[in-house]
């Protein structure tokens, strides 16, 4: 009888730590498929954002292009070839190739092992939940799945990789050397004057005087500050930063910029914030020239 009792309890613990071993084997293949998804979908955004900012690269070429046509007869304009430089930015495009079938060979090795991952996952789910028969794993849904995710997301076998390079040391081209074009832009982007509005809860409650923008280099220098109190805690605080031409009154925003909401202790605390604007560069028109 002892003998039986002692079976039937080394039987139930052996269940249990089967069951439990099964369980950390879920959680392991569901958090390894979980990274597999996340780095697969960083890659798509990653060349999204990309091809954003290659577009609007060009769009920018294409403005400056159509621009300085329609202010300067064809006998004026720059030489094919001829750049000007009015920042010390300079992007630059590094093609990184890559071995077609070294990539093909690594394309199917990922796509076996999750299809695999998740088979194994499938049954043991199974197990876990207590069914008398595992149902079939559908395969051919699972590989037309994920390849469709890695197609989505992924850079195609032997397609090069493309890295932005910013380099800040480029040199200015001196006014001397500019065309008309180049310096009536210069002088309009000198004569623009740029702002800053602070508001609360959607309502302005204090803004800076306009500034020169220096050229090169577009650094705009406040040297202001403002003290506010506020009777309760506020749901959202932005600042706007305008644009306004020193021959039109008009000001135009170039950016809004939620910042975080500051705890009483951190009131003294210095905080930077970077903006950026999201609006879409438009192919001007012949009276829809701009100088931005």
């Amino acid at each position: 009888m002892a003998l039986k009792e002692s079976d039937a309890i080394s039987s139930n613990s052996d269940q249990i730590t089967l069951s439990t071993h099964r369980k950390r084997l879920v959680s392991i293949l569901e958090n390894i498929l979980s990274l597999t998804k996340n780095r697969e979908l960083e890659q798509g955004e990653t060349r999204f954002l990309f091809a954003r900012i290659y577009d609007v690269w060009q769009n920018l070429k294409e403005w400056r292009r159509r621009y300085s046509a329609m202010l300067l007869s064809p006998s004026k304009l720059s030489q094919p070839g001829q750049m000007y430089f009015g920042t010390k930015l300079r992007l630059h495009v590094k093609e990184i190739p890559h071995d077609q079938d070294s990539d093909q060979r690594e394309w199917d090795n990922d796509l076996e092992q999750s299809i695999e991952d998740l088979a194994i996952l499938h049954i043991l789910r199974s197990q876990i939940a207590g069914d008398g028969t595992i149902p079939e794993f559908d395969y051919e849904q699972a590989r037309t799945s994920i390849s469709k995710q890695m197609r989505l997301n992924r850079r195609k076998p032997g397609q090069p990789d493309y890295e932005p390079i910013l380099d800040r040391s480029h040199q200015v081209t001196p006014d001397e050397d500019c065309s008309v074009w180049e310096l009536s832009r210069r002088n309009r982007i000198r004569s623009s004057h740029i702002s800053l509005k602070l508001f609360v809860n959607g309502k302005k409650v204090c803004q800076t005087p306009a500034q020169p923008t220096a050229f090169p280099g577009f650094f705009v220098q406040f040297n202001q500050s403002f003290e506010l109190k506020v009777l309760s805690v506020p749901e959202d605080i932005a600042i706007k930063i305008y644009r306004q031409d020193s021959m039109m009154k008009r000001q135009t925003v170039l950016s809004t910029t939620f910042i975080g909401i500051p705890v009483p202790e951190a009131a003294s605390v210095i905080t930077e914030y970077a903006f950026a604007s999201s609006s879409k560069i438009v192919i001007p028109e012949k009276d829809e020239c701009e100088f931005w």
